[in-house]
């Protein structure tokens, strides 16, 4: 999915619990013209920011990037099957864990932060 689609899917959701812009700016930490410009698709999510508004509305993260409003963890499976992916029933119950999914997060943070050195490992192991 890309960013306009996750803030419409943000707007919607905010719109349907009654929730202002200027209140969620307010609970996820940002300012309300962020919050508009996410929501609009102007602005890029990060991933902490996105794990942020799903916490406060109240849905997964994976929420965000299942198509429909199912966002279940045999959605999410569905979807990677469409990929060409197949994840195990571990991981299947894994994605219901929400502290499985803040541990995953912060692991892909790490290795964003990490990049590079990860880069220059594998062209080292290549050799």
């Amino acid at each position: 999915m890309n960013r306009k689609l996750i803030g419409q899917k943000v707007r919607a959701l905010r719109v349907k619990l009654g929730i202002t812009g200027t209140r969620l700016a307010r609970k996820v930490r940002l300012t309300q013209a962020q919050v508009s410009r996410l929501e609009t698709g102007q602005q890029g999510f990060r991933s902490e920011v996105l794990m942020r508004f799903a916490r406060v509305l109240g849905v997964a993260p994976a929420y965000f990037f299942v198509e429909g409003e199912d966002a279940s963890a045999a959605k999410v499976a569905q979807e990677l099957v469409g990929l060409g992916l197949a994840p195990s029933q571990r991981l299947i119950k894994a994605l219901k864990d929400k502290g499985f999914l803040r541990f995953m997060e912060r692991c892909a943070k790490v290795m964003r932060a990490h990049r590079k050195n990860l880069v220059r490992m594998q062209k080292a192991l290549a050799r």
